[in-house]
C-alpha cells in the first residue's frame, strides 16, 4: 500500500467517523427542538437546510 492510498483511506475513515457523530449530534438537536406533532416537518426543514448548506 503507497501513502496516498493509506492517507486517503485514514482521511475517509475519519471523515465517515466525523459525519457519523455529526449526524447524532444532529439528531439530538433536532429531537430536542421539534415537538412531536410537526417533527416530520421539522426533519424535513432541517435535514433539507443541511443537505442545500
Amino acid at each position: 500500500m503507497n501513502f496516498s492510498t493509506l492517507r486517503h483511506g485514514s482521511l475517509f475513515n475519519l471523515w465517515n467517523g466525523e459525519s457519523t457523530r455529526l449526524m447524532n449530534i444532529i439528531h439530538t438537536s433536532i429531537s430536542s427542538i421539534c415537538t412531536t406533532s410537526q417533527l416530520a416537518e421539522c426533519w424535513i426543514a432541517l435535514t433539507s437546510s443541511i443537505y442545500l448548506w
